[in-house]
């Protein structure tokens, strides 16, 4: 009789531990699918911010239009057009043959507008200027002004 009751237990055991076994299996993949798919959301995002920077620092186009040294008020003028899509913000750097440096920051200037912007500037006649037009964007436009 004792015999017959093990044998009756004995197929209970397996089935156990299979359906243990079974939802650790589960438990466990569906941990590593909720962590990958976070970690895909994560780059993802990532991805699509770069490429929106990235595509910023495309659409933004500027040129300086004129530049003129006022000796009289000691004072370089430049014309920067900002002929793209987007607003810039510009830091102008000027350094002098002589060794010299000026500039001016934070020079916003507005999608498709032409902005004035005075520097002051005290430099000799026959002096040879460096200007070095720098966006946040890191965009850059460099010229060179002859002082008559």
């Amino acid at each position: 009789m004792f015999n017959t009751k093990f044998r009756l237990r004995k197929g209970f055991s397996p089935v156990i531990s299979s359906m243990i076994l079974t939802s650790a299996v589960i438990i466990i993949g569906s941990i590593l699918w909720a962590y990958s798919r976070s970690a895909t959301v994560v780059m993802t995002n990532s991805y699509v911010d770069e490429t929106f920077m990235t595509l910023d620092n495309l659409i933004e186009r500027f040129t300086i239009e004129k530049i003129y040294y006022n000796d009289t008020d000691k004072k370089m003028i430049l014309y920067v057009y900002n002929y793209g899509d987007i607003p810039i913000t510009l830091d102008i750097y000027i350094n002098s043959s002589n060794g010299s440096g000026f500039s001016s920051l934070d020079n916003n200037v507005d999608q498709q507008s032409l902005q004035r912007v005075e520097i002051p500037v005290d430099v000799s006649s026959g002096s040879i200027l460096s200007i070095k037009c720098h966006t946040r964007r890191s965009n850059d436009v460099v010229t060179k002004y002859y002082v008559l």
